[in-house]
């Protein structure tokens, strides 16, 4: 994978630069692969930034959003689920 070693981590050369949905969600496929190609219709993210709901979305994920950090329910609103805390989780994985 371009831009990534072996071990899933960063290389060097992309340090500090942007992120974007298209490199997150070949980690999604990594992780994926690693389970035994577990599939993308089962997995899902959890995280806080509209960037994290859009690398699930692209890796064929489902995506839960946390309104935790920076980000409110209204940027989030493209995720599968928004929760406002993780005493939520449960419930929101529960109705996916």
């Amino acid at each position: 994978m371009r831009g990534w070693n072996g071990s899933g981590w960063p290389n060097s050369s992309r340090a500090g630069r942007a992120p974007s949905a298209a490199n997150a969600s070949e980690l999604f496929d990594l992780a994926r692969r690693r389970a035994g190609n577990w599939p993308g219709a089962r997995t899902v993210a959890v995280g806080d930034t509209p960037l994290d709901v859009s690398s699930a979305h692209a890796a064929g994920c489902h995506s839960i959003a946390v309104t935790t950090g920076s980000y409110g329910r209204e940027a989030l609103a493209d995720a599968d689920a928004v929760i406002a805390d993780l005493g939520e989780l449960a419930g929101a994985l529960a109705a996916l």
